[in-house]
């Protein structure tokens, strides 16, 4: 079925207007475009308007132009940037020796503090070599039918001296503890307790293994047995009359 609208209508090649009339609908093309064409649209009765561009190659030289300003070179560094470059550098390499020359330093006092203690051993042992041979003649000696008993014992009593005083001159002292002296559980170790009547306070009774002090520090707590305050004289002394 055909568009009525379009009886009515003419055709605008039939009719040449010209240019500046009032009924003239042609738009003046720009400098860089064609003349503007219209086409009339028989469903919508509008017109559709195309141009075409005069140089089709304009697009291209602008994307040219925007690569060509992503590719520049970037500026050369001032002299203060390249100052701070060399000083930032040669700060780093001063960082690296100084931790290289400390682990270096810690090692050698590793090194060191481990040397000096098994000197101390070392010495330690050979001042004890003395004993251990003495020790060892007496032991020999009792199963000799030369030596008797008694010679035996008292030269094993001369070797225990002899062990004591190397001991002393390695720094080790014993903790002299006299009986009845108040208990102190920073020095005393109680084995055994009992109690005792009349009483005030815990006391030494007995000194059951010595301790020892080795340059002035504690290195064993002398095991005592301990006489303590009666429980049932505590609880009379605590309840009021």
């Amino acid at each position: 079925m055909s568009d009525p609208r379009r009886k009515n209508k003419k055709n605008p090649e039939d009719e040449t207007l010209e240019e500046g009339h009032p009924k003239d609908r042609r738009i003046p093309a720009k400098a860089d475009e064609q003349e503007i064409e219209l086409i009339e649209n028989p469903v919508f009765d509008d017109y559709v308007i195309e141009t075409v561009p005069m140089d089709s190659d304009a697009d291209g030289e602008e994307d040219t132009e925007e690569v060509e300003t992503v590719e520049e070179e970037l500026p050369e560094p001032t002299p203060e940037e390249k100052k701070a470059d060399e000083v930032i550098a040669e700060l780093h390499d001063r960082n690296m020796r100084l931790q290289a020359e400390f682990d270096n330093f810690r090692k050698r006092q590793a090194r060191e503090f481990s040397r000096l203690c098994n000197q101390g051993k070392k010495e330690l042992m050979s001042n004890l070599l003395d004993v251990l041979d003495n020790f060892d003649r007496a032991y020999k000696h009792k199963e000799d039918d030369e030596h008797k008993i008694d010679d035996i014992a008292e030269g094993m009593f001369r070797t225990i001296d002899q062990l004591k005083g190397v001991m002393e001159r390695e720094g080790l002292q014993i903790l002299e503890i006299k009986e009845k002296e108040p208990f102190d559980p920073e020095i005393h170790d109680a084995l055994y307790a009992e109690e005792i009547e009349g009483l005030e306070e815990e006391i030494v009774l007995e000194v059951l293994q010595n301790g020892y002090i080795l340059n002035e520090e504690l290195l064993r707590p002398a095991r005592v047995r301990v006489g303590k305050v009666p429980e049932v004289q505590n609880d009379g002394e605590d309840t009021p009359e």
